[in-house]
């Protein structure tokens, strides 16, 4: 049986005019991949914000701290947001604000051309957030993947405009992640190919 590395329980968003939730325990496992399911407007976005906290909610996450410790992964969740950024912004800047936001410091030189090492292409530190296709901005919002520590994955749409390269690219470190005791959690329209146990949202229901 998996360990489990986070329970959550009761959650409901606290906000008014949200649609009420129905969540009685889920229990997020190592080495397991969740697929989330579910018509377009029933809230699975909604839903992954609300359990990685970014939503104000009733009930609460339980963290096996020993487990997350176990895998050597804190007791986290790394939620990849779409772009707010401009067309004018640097690629350079977007990346190194990005890592700093999330691991609370500047990343050295050296750091950041690490990190820009899994992008498909090389990238230009002049390059603008406007110059870059679609697939491209996915790839860079998913830089993150590579160096946050957090024990659980939440994804909204990750293979949205990826090509086949970049597509197998985040398959292999979806893989990675679950091998060493990781989880994920990924929203998606698009069959999902890897092996994962399916979620169903329904008007706010998990099931």
């Amino acid at each position: 049986m998996a360990a489990s590395l986070c329970k959550l329980r009761s959650l409901q968003v606290k906000w008014p005019g949200f649609m009420p939730w129905s969540l009685d325990v889920l229990s997020i496992d190592s080495g397991q991949l969740y697929g989330l399911r579910g018509p377009n407007g029933v809230g699975k976005t909604t839903w992954l914000r609300l359990v990685a906290g970014l939503l104000p909610a009733n009930g609460t996450v339980c963290w096996q701290q020993a487990q997350c410790q176990q895998i050597g992964r804190l007791a986290a969740f790394c939620m990849l947001l779409e772009d707010y950024y401009q067309a004018s912004d640097k690629v350079y800047h977007i990346v190194r604000q990005e890592y700093a936001l999330r691991m609370g410091c500047e990343p050295s030189e050296q750091q950041y051309h690490e990190i820009c090492k899994t992008l498909a292409w090389s990238l230009d530190d002049q390059c603008c957030w406007g110059a870059l296709s679609a697939g491209q901005k996915k790839r860079v919002l998913q830089l993150p993947l590579s160096y946050v520590m957090a024990a659980v994955w939440l994804l909204d749409e990750p293979w949205a405009y990826l090509d086949s390269q970049a597509t197998a690219d985040l398959d292999k470190a979806i893989g990675r992640h679950l091998a060493i005791g990781g989880a994920v959690i990924v929203v998606s329209h698009q069959p999902i190919s890897l092996p994962h146990q399916q979620l169903s949202l329904q008007r706010g229901v998990l099931c």
